[in-house]
């Protein structure tokens, strides 16, 4: 396993805190190592109304976690929650060639 597929790393923006979650992902096993906080800025009734303000509690939060459990963050999972959000069922479809190869991640983005 790749190192940085080792870790597992959550973040929650709320209305109030914003919230980190590093965890250590051995084998079967979830060891939570750090969370790190701060409060949320630049949110109005759950949407982002000043970006800047919302990122920096996002940095804050992060280097917390960081600092703690010593390990660098990559990557983030997200939820998004909220009345304003809404599922959309789609489908799509791109023409790889007419040779059988493997799906890249340049192939995803298109």
């Amino acid at each position: 396993m790749a190192k940085k597929d080792k870790y597992l790393v959550g973040l929650d923006i709320g209305s109030t805190k914003t919230s980190v979650l590093i965890a250590e992902i051995d084998g079967e096993f979830v060891k939570f190592l750090a969370l790190g906080a701060a409060e949320s800025k630049g949110l109005r009734k759950g949407l982002i109304v000043n970006l800047d303000s919302t990122v920096s509690s996002i940095r804050r939060a992060v280097e917390e976690a960081e600092g703690v459990a010593n390990v660098p963050v990559e990557e983030a999972l997200i939820g998004v929650a909220g009345n304003h959000v809404r599922g959309v069922n789609s489908r799509g479809g791109i023409t790889l060639g007419q040779r059988p190869r493997d799906i890249e991640r340049e192939d995803v983005r298109r």
